[in-house]
């Protein structure tokens, strides 16, 4: 999908009320520089960017020099869930990470201190939930319209995911 097409979509949702985006994959570092341009131009509207990588903060950065893409992300993304989803550290009570080993990680407070700082589980939970749903792509705001009949922005994301299955009829 072009960036441009992800793009409006976003404006979409947050006109509806949406505040942020998460950048979830597949590996959304595996295409450096739309990703970047997402950030870039996510951070210049406002927007609170959230990134999911499979990759170690640590190892992102090294690739640096190879990936310059990668900086643009780190400077403008505002959290990076790192980390690679290992099924022996599920655990279906922490938030926002799938496993035990992945970490929450304030990038304005890491390039700030010079080094990695992690959230807490209570960290802002409002952002957009985007779910690629059978080839297209669903929002909150779209969640909302579905389950409760009007348009509002999705107050519990927890729930909308366990009924997104839901969406799969439509």
């Amino acid at each position: 999908m072009p960036v441009e097409d992800v793009l409006n979509q976003v404006k979409q949702g947050h006109a509806c009320g949406d505040v942020g985006v998460s950048l979830v994959g597949g590996e959304p570092l595996a295409q450096p520089e739309a990703c970047a341009e997402l950030c870039i131009v996510l951070r210049e509207m406002g927007i609170h960017v959230v990134v999911y990588s499979g990759l170690a903060y640590e190892d992102i950065a090294s690739l640096v020099p190879v990936i310059p893409a990668f900086q643009s992300i780190l400077n403008h993304a505002d959290v990076l869930v790192d980390g690679p989803f290992i099924r022996s550290e599920y655990d279906p009570a922490i938030a926002y990470r799938g496993s035990r080993n992945q970490r929450v990680i304030d990038l304005g407070a890491t390039r700030a201190h010079g080094h990695v700082v992690t959230l807490s589980r209570e960290w802002d939970r409002r952002q957009t939930i985007i779910i690629q749903l059978g080839g297209s792509m669903v929002t909150s705001a779209f969640l909302a319209q579905v389950f409760t009949g009007r348009r509002s922005r999705a107050r519990n994301c927890g729930q909308a995911i366990e009924r997104a299955a839901e969406v799969r009829q439509l």
